[in-house]
């Protein structure tokens, strides 16, 4: 250093900056500032992993796998998981008193890759949360439902929820019942058939049921072709027709039955020709109440197709409709 007397002020400044720059790249070279070394290199821990992996099949263990036969094993680039951090709080899960809210991480950060670790711990947290005081007593009530069944009268009931249960019924502020039940009407429905042509043109028996087989309509399903009775499906005022033509110079004596007792009558007797009767009847019926309509004689024979005109023999038929 006592050489660089000899030289100016501005030389020697100059020769210990380009020291200083050598010195520097020296240690960069060898790591000690700015490291370029790599990584430690992928070695197995025990020189027998072959034998191992074939006796006690290590390489399908992958923590054993990485700690004694990394190499041999392929596990030189894994990459254990790592959690991101929490998420934000979630709400809490009561609209009243006491509750819980939850929060997730993921395992992502980074990921797991090939064959590394998942992140260990849970991926959800909880905690407790509160929420103000619930209330005590009945919630109002709810809206009515519907009229039950398709017509006639029925059932509609409403609902009403007793908050905080336990605490409203020590304080005596869910007194009552929690449903309602009232009688309804629905008068939208409609009961309506008509059927002509009759299974037996002769009626021979007195009392015999008249059967009217052929069915033009028969809004509600109440009358049925098997048997000529008509069965009410709703209660209501109701309208009869019956219809009946006579054979040629025949008679004819009927009447129209409703809860067992005669409400209409009427016949032709014995006229010269084809004659043909009508006879009606308002009746008041409840739910299975059943309508026919029957001979009141021994000898009463009808127009039949085939032997007498189709257009007449037609003509026999039965009716009714729910006025109200």
């Amino acid at each position: 250093m006592s050489k660089l007397r000899y030289f100016s002020q501005e030389t020697r400044m100059a020769l210990v900056f380009k020291t200083l720059i050598l010195v520097l790249v020296t240690i960069s070279t060898n790591g000690f500032l700015m490291s370029n070394t790599t990584s430690a290199p992928c070695r197995d821990d025990q020189p027998n992993c072959q034998i191992l992996d074939d006796n006690f099949a290590v390489c399908k263990d992958p923590q054993k796998a990485r700690e004694l036969c990394r190499r041999y094993c392929n596990f030189c680039d894994t990459v254990d998981g790592d959690w991101s951090v929490w998420g934000t709080w979630g709400g809490c899960d009561v609209t009243c008193g006491n509750g819980t809210r939850r929060r997730t991480r993921s395992c992502n950060n980074p990921a797991p890759a090939q064959g590394g670790m998942y992140c260990e711990g849970s991926s959800t947290e909880t905690s407790d949360c509160g929420i103000n005081k619930c209330p005590v007593g009945w919630l109002p009530w709810s809206a009515w439902s519907k009229c039950s069944g398709s017509c006639g009268d029925g059932i509609k009931t409403r609902q009403r929820t007793c908050q905080n249960v336990v605490t409203s019924l020590l304080l005596g502020n869910c007194t009552g019942q929690d449903q309602e039940l009232v009688q309804c009407s629905q008068w939208n429905c409609s009961v309506l058939f008509r059927a002509r042509g009759v299974a037996d043109y002769t009626l021979s028996t007195k009392n015999q049921i008249i059967i009217f087989t052929e069915m033009l309509y028969n809004v509600g399903g109440g009358y049925n072709p098997a048997t000529g009775k008509f069965t009410a499906p709703v209660t209501g005022i109701y309208l009869f027709t019956v219809h009946l033509c006579a054979a040629h110079s025949e008679s004819i004596f009927y009447a129209i039955m409703a809860k067992g007792e005669q409400v209409a009558n009427g016949h032709t007797y014995r006229v010269s020709g084809w004659v043909c009767v009508s006879g009606d009847a308002i009746v008041q019926l409840d739910v299975n109440h059943v309508v026919y309509v029957k001979t009141t004689y021994t000898q009463d024979e009808l127009l039949q197709a085939g032997l007498n005109d189709d257009f007449d023999a037609k003509s026999n038929s039965f009716q009714g409709v729910l006025l109200k």
